[in-house]
């Protein structure tokens, strides 16, 4: 049986792939503002990138996110726009004037802020009954999600169902939260 021949054309052969490519690039990395990659959609977030070691001086910066160039490219630093969710890939290039590059990549979860509106329930039992209407809370979505009612902008004590009857008058709101933590408040409605 013959054992196979390692030269220095077959090492050469696995090894120009990477003398075309040119020095494979270094590590950097990718800290956000706050320290969290999963926050709430219209949160303010800016990544911020730094190269440890083996760039001399940075001559560039590009930042992309899902393929696509993003704002102040050339600094080391970038305000993401969380405007939409979803999960977004974030890649951040340097490079240096001898040709050296850096590059890192960090995944952005922006969850999306609960929709919510208030229904007013104004059956026949409740006009007689309690001359108010009960309030009710209409939510597009399936997930488990906390209420806290308000009257006249101050917590409503114990008012943290998705349903709620006003025993006064005033300006009721409702803020609702999502699992991921995302708050967002309805519309007033106003109770004679």
């Amino acid at each position: 049986m013959k054992k196979p021949i390692f030269t220095f054309a077959s090492a050469l052969l696995m090894l120009f792939p990477l003398i075309l490519s040119g020095t494979p690039p270094f590590d950097c990395q990718i800290t956000v503002t706050g320290g969290e990659t999963s926050i709430c959609q219209g949160q303010p977030l800016v990544l911020i990138a730094r190269v440890d070691k083996g760039l001399s001086e940075t001559a560039g910066h590009q930042w992309e996110a899902e393929g696509k160039l993003l704002s102040a490219s050339d600094k080391a630093f970038v305000k993401f726009d969380t405007s939409h969710p979803g999960i977004f890939k974030v890649k951040y290039f340097a490079m240096d004037q001898e040709g050296n590059q850096a590059q890192c990549e960090l995944e952005i979860n922006v969850a999306s802020l609960p929709s919510v509106e208030i229904v007013e329930n104004f059956g026949v039992f409740q006009r007689i009954l309690f001359k108010k209407p009960m309030l009710s809370l209409h939510i597009n979505s399936t997930e488990s999600h906390t209420f806290q009612w308000f009257l006249d902008e101050d917590a409503i004590p114990g008012a943290n169902g998705s349903e709620f009857r006003p025993k006064s008058a005033g300006k009721y709101h409702a803020r609702v939260t999502s699992p991921q933590g995302c708050r967002t408040f309805s519309k007033e409605i106003i109770i004679e």
